[in-house]
């Protein structure tokens, strides 16, 4: 599970290509590609809400 975080983390970071991603974690390219989808699509809604950000601390400059 760490992994496929990381790996996630690293395709945000770096926006490489899900061969690189394959070659540096040792899966196969649709596993790196899959592995971004379900994260990102499965995780991420759930963990930033709306309702979680605090708006109040954000300033017009």
């Amino acid at each position: 599970m760490k992994e496929q975080i990381i790996l996630t983390l690293v395709y945000l970071r770096h926006l490489t290509t899900f061969e690189l991603l394959s070659f540096q974690f040792g899966v196969s390219e649709s596993t790196a590609n899959n592995t971004f989808i379900f994260r990102v699509g499965v995780e991420a809604p759930t963990v930033a809400t709306s309702s979680q950000w605090d708006f109040s601390k954000f300033y017009l400059l």
